[in-house]
């Protein structure tokens, strides 16, 4: 089934001196199980449209088609709306930060399962504990002599490094047991062994039936999933005077 369907969305940004900039994303059918890389140079758009897949944004967006499981996803779409579905089926990780500095890491993940079983009659909160349980031993296998994240619980943001921070977002994301898992740049903070780490349970989570598009930088992990790139000579067809364009299109497998 298709969890995201987008057709010909526009987002826009920025108005000044320097102009408007417009990511644009041709066309994407994300199914469940799947896995599909934004990739693009930096500057190029892809925050800013991982950021309205992720319903962040109530404006400044148009598109022929962009659905998620079959519900269609409009500007003006109300705050309460899009809360609902980023509490549960949509996780969004941003690239940095996103933890509540004045809880623990443990507290996160207790508030994230909480409001989720509050929302969503049907939440299946021993499935939610399970897969916080499998990422979290999938991260401290790599641990090596660096901290596990389990002994990362009981602190507070501010008492954890940044990557300790980035794979804590990532463990509450999955707290709430989401159908489509959307990562902003999700190892940018952690180092080679950490970041091979990160992707395995990436892709893990697609064969628990998630739909995950993460963004990056990098094609390294291009061979096991499909990639939607930056296309650097549409950008420049579609650029006009005052606007400059970021295009992104699915490559060839």
């Amino acid at each position: 089934m298709a969890l995201l369907e987008v057709k010909g969305l526009v987002v826009s940004s920025g108005a000044g001196d320097t102009g408007h900039f417009e990511a644009q994303l041709d066309s994407l059918c994300l199914g469940e199980g799947e896995l599909a890389l934004l990739v693009g140079e930096s500057g190029s758009g892809k925050s800013t449209l991982l950021e309205c897949l992720g319903l962040l944004r109530d404006k400044g967006f148009a598109s022929e088609r962009f659905a998620f499981g079959g519900q269609g996803i409009a500007a003006g779409m109300g705050e309460a709306a899009r809360a609902r579905l980023r509490a549960g089926p949509v996780a969004y990780m941003p690239q940095s930060g996103g933890l509540p500095p004045f809880l623990t890491l443990g507290e996160c993940l207790a508030l994230r399962m909480g409001q989720a079983r509050r929302l969503f009659p049907g939440f299946n909160e021993p499935r939610a504990r399970d897969l916080v349980a499998l990422a979290m031993r999938e991260f401290d296998l790599h641990a090596g002599e660096g901290i596990a994240l389990r002994d990362c619980l009981a602190k507070k943001p501010q008492a954890l490094s940044v990557g300790q921070r980035q794979r804590g977002m990532f463990l509450c994301c999955l707290a709430a047991d989401p159908k489509l898992l959307l990562l902003d740049e999700p190892t940018s903070a952690l180092d080679p062994l950490n970041a091979r780490a990160m992707f395995k349970t990436m892709a893990g989570m697609t064969r628990q039936g998630m739909a995950v598009l993460a963004v990056t930088h990098s094609r390294e992990w291009a061979k096991n999933a499909r990639v939607i790139a930056y296309d650097q000579e549409k950008s420049r067809q579609r650029s006009r005077e005052g606007v400059t364009v970021g295009c992104f299109c699915e490559a060839a497998a």
